[in-house]
């Protein structure tokens, strides 16, 4: 082995776990060069802390999964690297087995390629539930290999194997070290290990739970001696295998619980806790305890450190850990990087980073996002369209454009994204960007280039430095738009910012930040990780001299919380978040987070605040509530107390209201309250508060008016040009969808249902160019939606019934143009699992079904003028007899025939025939023959069996678009689109025409129940043959020559007639 100086180099893996940082203490104590290498999945920066500026320790950031970096020359290789306790390696088994193996095999190519000697770490749970008592190494174990600790006594177990095979194969020089139960200072408190959670439970005065009756047995090793015996096995020359590393002293479980708490309450002169018992676990050993006489002959090495005085230690150190936090409450302590730092050194801390980086800030960017921060700042900036609609309502009614609030944007980099989409794209030369920063180098760098800008010297453009925690220059209410990127990071106090946000937010004005984030794929995200920890602060200190400031650059993402958790951060600032509440850019590298004020434009004075600020993102009752049981307070307003409250009294309507009060509606029997019925009164009165909730959202708020006044245009002109609406959805979601395409088609608005899985297999053909796309998802951001977008052309128009509040902050809205996107809000007043009690789509449904409602009636309005043939006839003509006339067409077959135009017989209809064509008509009049489909592009269906199915039927439609879904049964039976339609969105495609003309199901319609027209004849005429005649709503017209009447030459549908009618 080289040595550098006397000094081995040695390589620790897992460096920054509670045995790898004490063995990094170990070795540099013995005067050797140790290089930490951990990813930090399970290991704490913390423990390396004190090693920062040690002049003989280097850290490495990297995920032995990966190919290891050259670190250059080294002796020994300690591999740590692996989640230990049961809580870590059961939250990713896959991981798990991952570092097990490939990490390890990682390790060993590194060893042979530096031709350095590697000590593996493996455990005593390779021995399973051990059937020998106490365990030698020669015992194979009793492992299950298919159960919850599988991943780590199996990843162990391949592992030894693999160390094997390099030393027989390769002739890798191979330690292996099988640990038992460790403890000492820097264990995690909380990662389900026993030592450290009974001390941790017993200083906390919480009773100590065992799992099981307390008659398992370990042994307990003390992480000094543990040390030992890896540095005496690593530095020996016994590689024949594995050596037994434990304290072969046994206890049980209730004996160590007793220890613990007798210690802890000696030394904090607390009581004693509780010990309680609670079932064991699956496959948890009955019995562990090593035999050590083989590390005690090759290596000369035992434990000790008694029991009694390694808890004493350990409990020490939590104590102090305890004591050490109540003294910082007094300074309240932040990150900077992986250190911690005292809050008010913090900000000078940042500053002196970004007066170092302000002159290479978009260099370091494109270091840090791998050269696509620029491409996610134009699509971020693209999703807020600025220069659009106000997203806020503006009450500033002198101002005209948008007002933007760039914090942290110090160069200027968004702000000038914004000026220019606003101005280029949108035509809008009014709105205006101030940039904010606490850091003046950064706005001088903004401000300089600002010259190259046409905004320079201009009032759409201004600077000013602040600090984004306390911002009194800014008034309440009057921004419309507050955006933050890659700056947040690096606030001191990241929530008290989200508060200063939604104060100067103007109602409805939106909070929109894009930050670094956590990468959702374990694997990519070890890449990236390798990427920033090794790459960055190295290419800083080549490109700006300065390693610490883009070391601390990376350190600042890892610190910063998940895309969850800061979600949570800004609700709790007041903002409503609907749905998952961001989107993640590349697998999550970075996300965008956004969220809209809206709830304070006419709640303000029923949300409770907190210091000063919205507590919760949503509506929440002012008056408390009120159980189901108690009696009511009649000065309290009731949902329910008479037929139709008033709007102002529905406004203030609380949120859970109190039991019924009007005597005729009372749920009291014999004294005692039905809690059944109390508990739907509350339901239906919660859905009630939801319906005037979106009432009030369409009557107040300007945008969603006028995206409900689109959709109602977009959807007629589709059905005009010979489109159709395409209603999609998944789940309960989809099922609103079919309901919401139903009541279209009743209403004569052709509709169709479409699955986007189905889509995706097959059937994306149906979404033709002049339909619209409607989409039903609650949450916005549906899985099987997202990957259904990409596909549809950007020319189809989009709707979307989404609780989001504004279209920048939906992500269904995120892949077409702006002008192609409607988004129809339907949020709920509050969220169902507070005011209904279960998490389920209860108050949703209600408005997502009532918006569709809506908007299905406002269509049929729209598209039905004609008298006598508004949305009233129009549904008449489709559901005869009501729910009673359904109900008997289920029991009588159902045809065309005149027998079902009871108001109009067949000769009456020719006599109007006969009428109408020889009414004198003008030349510039439009006929009836421009409607038709020529029959000779109508495809008769045909099969080699005789038997005609419907699988048959639907597939000569589809093979023949011409036809636009006319289809010949025989030459005397047409089917029509519109049955067509309707047959398709059963479950009888294997059903031959006999079955389905049992069922009662309408399919095909024969020759005498075709209203025969002369080819001659005027649209005009033909109206208003068909507004006179019942018989003639909705039935199939056949066009015939006028000089041979039995002569036919297309067909069209009597709604047709309609179209392009206003």
């Amino acid at each position: 082995m080289a040595n550098h100086d006397d000094k081995l180099k040695i390589l620790i893996t897992g460096a920054a776990g509670f045995l790898g940082s004490n063995l990094a203490d170990y070795l540099l104590a013995k005067g050797q060069v140790v290089i930490g290498m951990d990813s930090f999945q399970t290991g704490s920066p913390q423990n390396l802390e004190h090693l920062r500026n040690h002049p003989d320790f280097t850290f490495v950031n990297q995920n032995i999964q990966l190919p290891l970096e050259d670190v250059g020359q080294i002796d020994q290789i300690y591999n740590l690297a692996c989640p230990a306790s049961p809580i870590q390696y059961q939250k990713d088994p896959i991981s798990t087995l991952r570092t097990c193996f490939q990490g390890t095999q990682n390790v060993l190519d590194l060893a042979i390629s530096k031709n350095a000697r590697v000590l593996h770490t493996s455990t005593s749970e390779v021995y399973g539930d051990p059937l020998v008592h106490p365990q030698p190494e020669t015992y194979w174990g009793n492992v299950n290999p298919f159960g919850m600790r599988s991943c780590y006594d199996e990843g162990k177990r391949v592992a030894e194997a693999l160390c094997y095979a390099y030393r027989e194969q390769q002739g890798a020089d191979i330690r292996i070290a099988r640990i038992f139960n460790t403890y000492g200072p820097r264990m995690n408190g909380s990662d389900g290990r026993v030592v450290s959670n009974f001390i941790v439970a017993a200083l906390s005065g919480e009773d100590l739970k065992i799992t099981g009756d307390g008659t398992a047995t370990r042994s307990f090793q003390y992480v000094t001696d543990c040390m030992e015996g890896l540095y005496r096995l690593m530095n020996s020359d016994y590689s024949e295998g594995p050596v037994n590393i434990g304290n072969d002293g046994e206890f049980t479980i209730q004996q160590l619980a007793e220890k613990v708490a007798g210690l802890v309450a000696e030394m904090t002169n607390q009581p004693k806790v509780n010990i309680t018992y609670h079932p064991r676990p699956a496959d948890d050993p009955a019995v562990r305890r090593p035999q050590i006489s083989l590390a005690k002959a090759v290596l000369n090495w035992c434990p000790t450190i008694p029991l009694q005085e390694g808890l004493r230690r350990t409990i020490e150190w939590h104590r102090a850990q305890v004591d050490s936090n109540k003294a910082n409450q007094d300074e309240r302590m932040t990150h900077f990087g992986f250190s911690n730092v005292p809050e008010s050194q913090k900000e000078s801390m940042v500053g002196a980073v970004f007066s170092s980086v302000a002159s290479s800030y978009d260099a370091m960017n494109d270091f840090m996002s791998l050269g696509i921060h620029r491409l996610w700042k134009d699509h971020f900036v693209r999703s807020l369209n600025p220069g659009s609609a106000l997203p806020s309502r503006n009450t500033d009614t002198t101002g005209k454009g948008w007002n933007i609030l760039d914090i942290a944007g110090g160069t200027g980099d968004i702000a000038f994204r914004m000026l220019d989409h606003a101005t280029n794209i949108n035509y809008d030369h009014d709105t205006r960007v101030t940039i904010a920063d606490i850091n003046p180098d950064m706005l001088a760098e903004g401000k300089k280039r600002s010259i190259q800008t046409p905004y320079y010297n201009t009032d759409r453009l201004s600077f000013m430095q602040g600090n984004a925690q306390d911002m009194p220059n800014i008034p309440d209410n009057s921004v419309d738009l507050y955006t933050v990127v890659f700056g947040i990071r690096n606030f001191t106090d990241k929530q008290a910012a989200l508060h200063e946000a939604f104060r100067v937010l103007k109602p409805g004005g939106v909070f929109a930040c894009m930050e670094f984030s956590k990468v959702e794929n374990s694997v990519f995200n070890a890449v990236y990780k390798q990427w920033s920890f090794s790459a960055i602060p190295m290419i800083g200190q080549l490109v700006a001299g300065d390693r610490d400031s883009y070391q601390y650059l990376v350190e600042s993402i890892e610190q910063f919380p998940s895309q969850e958790e800061f979600r949570g951060m800004i609700q709790k600032a007041g903002f409503m978040i609907p749905g998952r509440g961001f989107e993640n850019l590349t697998g999550g590298i970075a996300a965008i987070h956004k969220g809209p004020s809206w709830e304070k434009t006419n709640q303000s004075s029923l949300i409770p605040k907190e210091n000063g600020f919205c507590a919760m993102g949503h509506l929440q009752q002012q008056s408390p509530m009120i159980p189901l049981s108690s009696p009511a307070d009649p000065s309290v307003p009731t949902m329910i107390k008479k037929d139709r409250l008033a709007r102002d009294e529905l406004s203030l309507l609380s949120l859970t209201p109190p039991d019924v009060i009007n005597s005729a509606l009372s749920t009291t029997k014999d004294g005692h309250a039905d809690a059944s019925v109390s508990t739907a009164i509350h339901v239906i009165s919660t859905e009630r508060a939801a319906l005037a909730h979106l009432e009030r959202l369409y009557e107040t708020n300007a945008l969603a008016q006028e995206s409900l006044a689109r959709a109602v245009s977009q959807i007629a002109r589709s059905v005009r040009s010979g489109g159709k609406l395409v209603c999609c959805g998944v789940g309960k979601s989809g099922k609103i969808a079919q309901k919401l395409e139903a009541t279209m088609n009743s209403l004569g608005i052709y509709s169709a249902f479409l699955h986007p899985t189905e889509a995706l297999h097959g059937d994306l053909g149906m979404i033709r160019p002049q339909d619209t796309l409607l989409l039903i998802s609650f949450s916005g951001r549906t899985p099987e939606l997202l990957l259904l977008l990409p596909h549809i052309p950007s020319t189809v128009p989009i709707i979307a019934i989404t609780s989001h509040l504004h279209p920048s902050t939906c992500p269904l809205l995120s892949f077409q143009p702006s002008d192609m996107g409607i988004l129809l809000p339907a949020p709920i007043h509050e969220d169902e699992e507070l005011s209904i009690g279960v998490c389920a789509p209860t108050s949703s449904t209600t408005v997502a079904l009532s918006l569709g409602d809506a908007l299905a009636i406002a269509t049929a309005r729209r598209l039905h003028t004609s008298p006598g043939r508004g949305p009233a006839e129009i549904f008449k003509s489709f559901h005869p007899g009501g729910a009673i006339g359904a109900a008997s067409n289920v029991l009588t077959p159902m045809s065309m025939s005149t027998a079902s135009f009871p108001s109009t017989t067949s000769d009456d209809l020719s006599s109007q025939q006969q009428s109408v064509a020889s009414l004198p008509q003008s030349e510039d009049t439009q006929r009836i023959i421009d409607k038709l489909v020529p029959i000779d592009q109508i495809p008769a269906v045909s099969t080699s069996t005789g038997t005609i199915r419907l699988l048959d039927i639907l597939l000569t439609a589809i093979q023949h678009p011409t036809a636009k879904s006319w289809v010949h049964l025989s030459p005397s039976e047409i089917i029509p689109p519109r049955h067509l339609r309707s047959l398709s969105q059963t479950n009888y495609v294997d059903m031959d025409t006999s079955a389905l003309a049992s069922l009662g199901l309408p399919f095909s319609v024969p020759r005498d129940d075709w209203l025969r027209l002369p080819s001659s004849t005027s649209l005009d005429d033909a109206r208003r043959l068909v507004s006179e005649s019942t018989a003639a709503a909705g039935a199939v017209i056949a066009v015939m020559q006028d000089e041979n009447p039995d002569a036919c030459l297309g067909f069209f549908e009597a709604e047709d007639l309609w179209d392009g009618c206003d």
